[in-house]
């Protein structure tokens, strides 16, 4: 997976995809529990090399104030919390170059894992 094509076919191999594109796809991962969250994984180059970017919507910009955006960025362990057309995402982003599968499933994971990502987003967290 030390390239896009390479990590873009690896995922077609072991996720379904819901978009795939020339340089982005799309999956949906659920949850025993009934959850599931949609992440987002884009290509992009950054200081000469390719990078994939993973992202997973947390919710409308009016659903959160900056300040707490800020807030909860502080309490992530991998990822930041980003504002992008309108709507907070969770990203993180990682050099293709050399890239190993725990270095690419364990920030999907964790993305898509998140407590303030999705449904579990309540309002009492949105509005402190």
């Amino acid at each position: 997976m030390s390239n896009w094509a390479g990590l873009q076919e690896w995922a077609r191999e072991r996720y379904t995809l819901e978009n795939d594109e020339d340089d982005w796809f799309a999956m949906t991962v659920e949850y025993d529990d009934g959850r599931s969250q949609k992440v987002v994984v884009s290509r992009f180059t950054y200081l000469d090399g390719d990078w994939a970017e993973i992202r997973s919507a947390i919710c409308e910009e009016s659903e959160m104030s900056p300040r707490l955006a800020l807030k909860k960025n502080a309490e992530f362990a991998i990822g930041g919390i980003g504002l992008k057309d309108g709507r907070y995402y969770l990203f993180y982003s990682v050099p293709l170059a050399d890239l190993s599968e725990d270095e690419f499933v364990v920030p999907l994971n964790a993305i898509a894992a998140s407590p303030t990502v999705g449904p579990t987003l309540d309002a009492a967290r949105v509005s402190a």
